[in-house]
């Protein structure tokens, strides 16, 4: 919609003479990339909403730089910090800042704290049972392993309903190299990456999860963009009568298969003429009796039908009390 009244606009302000028609191929490419840069543009534009959404950190709060501080520095940032925002000071509206200021400190002062921190976002620092950097390894790596997991499972089953989109296979090559860079960040010594450059501010935690919003726009955008460009590329829709009347055969090729099998299992008695008849007056009595067992509320109704014809109050009045407490089993 954006595209369109984009390019209705751009060609408004050209000679009218030299505006292409709409069926042409110069058309056709003039759309694609107008569109292309309002998709990006959108894209870019929640790339950076999400980084400022994300807030805050504990070395902003403190005013230092992420991974270039002293202990001096903290200690002196800390003691301005706490004389500014203190209740005493200013009242209750400071409260809620005095006591972010004091939580900042107790991660930042603490180097075990700090790291976990740094690496899996203040929700970690809250674990009860962790007190070696080891141990907060363990228990943030869950975190990365549920995500990674379950946007395999993801990209797997849009395959198969045929909703992947356009660069299918690139998203399982980006989606690994992304997985690999995040692992290193999390477990690996050093820290920098590409995103410190233009984040320097925000920690490791917050570089992964802004890593992972560009890793989905950026599909999102060559989902859209790319079939404008390659169209002979575009990936046909699965029909979902398609999928219906395959898995239709299919379940009629496992029906044949047991089928077969089962008769396999009998040929051993083929021959025997004694074996073969007992076994069918077997297999008649356990399809007779499952028979009954199905039909045994129709059996109940049509005994009560009669004995009410007969008109029998003692009779009629045993068969109610047993309809009665067979529906009270049943509830």
């Amino acid at each position: 919609m954006a595209a369109s009244v984009i390019q209705n606009m751009w060609y408004r302000t050209m000679n009218s003479k030299k505006r292409p028609a709409k069926d042409s191929s110069q058309y056709k490419r003039h759309f694609a990339w107008i569109f292309a840069g309002v998709v990006i543009t959108y894209l870019s534009y929640t790339i950076i909403q999400f980084e400022r959404a994300l807030g805050s950190n504990h070395y902003d709060m403190m005013e230092l730089q992420f991974s270039s501080f002293t202990q001096k520095q903290l200690k002196t940032n800390f003691r301005k910090a706490s004389l500014q925002y203190h209740p005493d000071k200013i009242g209750d509206t400071g409260a809620g800042i005095f006591v972010k200021i004091r939580e900042a400190h107790e991660v930042l002062v603490d180097p075990i704290l700090r790291v976990a921190y740094d690496r899996f976002g203040p929700e970690i620092t809250a674990c009860p049972t962790c007190k070696t950097t080891k141990d907060y390894v363990k228990y943030g790596i869950n975190d990365f392993r549920a995500f990674y997991s379950g946007s395999y499972a993801l990209l797997f089953l849009l395959g198969m309903v045929g909703k992947a989109g356009y660069g299918r296979y690139w998203r399982y090559v980006a989606l690994t190299y992304m997985a690999a860079w995040e692992f290193s960040m999390l477990v690996g010594p050093k820290q920098a990456s590409f995103v410190s450059y233009v984040v320097p501010h925000r920690t490791t935690y917050e570089q992964t999860r802004i890593v992972r919003q560009i890793f989905v726009s950026v599909f999102v955008a060559i989902n859209q963009i790319g079939p404008h460009f390659l169209p002979s590329t575009i990936e046909k829709k699965v029909d979902i009568k398609d999928v219906i009347k395959k898995a239709s055969e299919l379940n009629d090729e496992i029906i044949a298969s047991s089928v077969e099998q089962l008769q396999d299992s009998f040929d051993v008695f083929r021959d025997d003429a004694e074996c073969m008849t007992q076994l069918r007056r077997q297999m008649i009595g356990v399809l007779t009796d499952s028979l009954i067992a199905a039909s045994q509320p129709v059996f109940d109704d049509a005994r009560m039908t009669v004995y009410k014809r007969i008109k029998n109050p003692l009779i009629q009045q045993y068969y109610d009390e047993k309809r009665a407490l067979s529906r009270l089993e049943n509830i």
